[in-house]
């Protein structure tokens, strides 16, 4: 934390209740973005691959994103399932994960922190550039349905990548 005047920051603000969580439409924010896409999706027996530290990540579902100008993405995922989940950004040449060479993934665009149910995540992304977006578990084999929302100011293409069933990278 910066205390100087005049310092200008980001933070991230976790909020737990006993109540549902609110979803991104119902905040008063989400009408500032110009272009949003919300994806229904899940981690079922084949696409259950866990963090990156799994041999069996490039099992997730994946999404190539692309801008056509350097924007601010902001991402949520949302999970009304009782495990952690997190969310991955890596240059990917427009490939799923398990096609990109492993130093990509070691070098990992952005990523966020594991959080239960509900993750965020904002990055700057740059035209010409095809990113891939991970949503996933912490732990391998963690099953149900997900609700991925990308926002931006500026317009983007997104697209599922489809698997060609890839087992693990060994």
């Amino acid at each position: 934390i910066n205390y100087e005047k005049g310092y200008t920051g980001k933070f991230c603000l976790d909020i737990y209740s006993d109540h549902s969580y609110y979803t991104l439409q119902e905040y008063d924010h989400f009408k500032q973005f110009n272009s949003t896409r919300v994806i229904n999706g899940s981690w079922d027996m084949l696409r259950a691959g866990g963090c990156s530290s799994h041999p069996s990540f490039y099992l997730n579902p994946q999404y190539c994103i692309q801008v056509q100008q350097e924007t601010e993405m902001y991402v949520q995922l949302q999970s009304n399932n009782q495990f952690p989940v997190g969310i991955y950004i890596l240059e990917s040449m427009g490939k799923r994960v398990a096609e990109c060479p492993s130093e990509k993934i070691s070098e990992c665009f952005s990523n966020s922190t594991f959080l239960v149910e509900l993750n965020t995540l904002t990055a700057k992304l740059m035209p010409g550039i095809k990113y891939t977006i991970v949503p996933c578990t912490f732990e391998a084999n963690q099953m149900g349905s997900f609700r991925l929302i990308v926002c931006s100011m500026a317009k983007f293409k997104l697209e599922e990548l489809h698997e060609a069933r890839y087992r693990s990278k060994k």
